[in-house]
């Protein structure tokens, strides 16, 4: 185990020039509690979209993470769509009856002084199915915070392509938002901007890894890494690319890559 699975802690890579910046930060920010586990159950007609299966079960109704630690400026969000036709039917569930979606988070941590505790939330949210009702009442800031995290994980997963094809979804989600008021159309240029950055420090990241003679790790090409491979643990898929005598693929990661990619994780 190491230490940091054993603290709850995180490893953080940084650029040189950004050392300073980046220990202001983090001591910015105190912690109020450690081992932060949460794990998230929805109602059996939906399923957790774009997170790793290693981290679901109960048909990919129930996330399980580990956070680590937590500070007063930490949040959690996902995301989820309704299941198959073929799901639905099997659970004899029937979605045009659905107008709230029972949910329920359970928080495992420890205090600062050690104490071991829990604490549930249960909701449970409106839903419909009308598109306009939803963009009429969506929460720019939220969206733009949840598209800014979901397109850095692939980036640092190293699943460019899916990076850009998620960046572009986030981008046409948020633009439908941006005129209803001066506040979404800052926000919305805000994040049009982020994701341009991302954008181009995954391109020059790109470059640098073909001319090494890393393959792109979305392609399922005979050779290539499958999906099933993409979900692989992280030490699995680090002693497959140390067959191909080539460092771990993260090790290539430039410095200038990871910070980008930290901000946008951090980025409220």
């Amino acid at each position: 185990m190491s230490v940091t699975e054993a603290s709850g802690g995180d490893i953080l890579r940084v650029a040189p020039e950004n050392v300073s910046e980046e220990f202001a930060n983090i001591l910015s920010n105190d912690v109020i509690a450690t081992h932060v586990t949460v794990e998230v159950t929805l109602y059996k007609a939906v399923q957790f979209k774009n997170e790793d299966s290693s981290c679901l079960s109960f048909g990919k109704s129930r996330l399980h993470k580990k956070v680590g630690n937590a500070t007063s400026a930490s949040s959690f969000s996902f995301g989820y769509n309704l299941k198959s036709d073929e799901e639905l039917n099997a659970l004899m569930a029937d979605k045009q009856s659905l107008q709230f979606l029972p949910m329920q988070a359970v928080f495992t941590y420890k205090s600062l002084e050690g104490m071991k505790c829990i604490r549930v939330i249960n909701r449970r949210q409106p839903i419909t199915f009308n598109k306009q009702e939803a963009q009429q009442n969506a929460k720019v800031d939220l969206l733009a915070r949840a598209g800014r995290r979901q397109a850095a994980k692939f980036a640092e997963q190293g699943r460019y392509e899916d990076m850009r094809l998620c960046a572009s979804e986030w981008k046409n989600e948020i633009s439908q938002q941006e005129l209803k008021n001066s506040n979404n159309l800052k926000m919305a240029q805000e994040f049009h901007a982020d994701l341009d950055d991302l954008q181009q420090e995954v391109f020059e990241q790109e470059c640098l890894e073909r001319q090494m003679g890393y393959e792109a790790m979305d392609d399922c090409e005979e050779g290539l890494m499958n999906f099933e491979e993409m979900n692989m643990p992280r030490e699995v898929l680090a002693k497959e690319e140390k067959k191909s005598s080539k460092p771990e693929r993260r090790e290539v990661f430039q410095d200038k890559f990871i910070s980008k990619v930290n901000k946008m994780q951090k980025k409220n």
